[in-house]
C-alpha cells in the first residue's frame, strides 16, 4: 500500500474506522534498524500522535494549527 499510493503515507483506523495513526516508509525504516521485522505489529511502529483537522476547520485555523505544532 506504502508504494501504490503518492502522499507516501498510510492512514490508520480501528475496527471501527476511527483514525488511530500513521505509518510512512521512515517509520518502517526506524523499525527495522531498531531490529523490528517485517512480522512486528503496525501499532508498536506507527505515529499515535499525528497532527489532525476536522473536515470543518477553516484553512486558517488549520494553517494557525500547523504553525503552533
Amino acid at each position: 500500500m506504502l508504494n501504490s499510493e503518492s502522499l507516501r503515507i498510510i492512514l490508520v483506523v480501528d475496527h471501527d474506522k476511527k483514525f488511530v495513526g500513521t505509518i510512512t516508509d521512515g517509520d518502517i525504516r526506524r523499525a527495522l534498524i531498531n531490529k523490528s521485522d517485517m512480522e512486528t505489529q503496525l501499532h508498536k511502529i506507527m505515529c499515535t500522535n499525528a497532527l489532525t483537522a476536522s473536515i470543518n476547520d477553516s484553512h486558517y485555523g488549520i494553517s494557525r494549527l500547523i504553525k503552533e505544532k
